[in-house]
């Protein structure tokens, strides 16, 4: 496994966006659950992907929702 994590971005059920960086998608689910867990957020699971071009996503990352 890599020691670099890659970014995951994903989409809140019900609007709203957030990312986290993981090696894997298993470990992207586990820091989203440990993370934001006890938040009132449901996670779109099928908005879970990971970033190819970080540089890229950040450069066209919306500065505010």
């Amino acid at each position: 496994m890599s020691s670099t994590k890659s970014l995951w971005k994903f989409n809140w059920i019900g609007g709203g966006y957030n990312q986290v960086y993981a090696n894997t998608k298993k470990a992207a689910l586990a820091e989203i659950e440990s993370r934001f867990g006890t938040c009132n957020l449901k996670l779109n699971p099928s908005t879970l992907t990971k970033v190819k071009d970080e540089r890229a996503f950040w450069a066209n990352y919306p500065r505010f929702d």
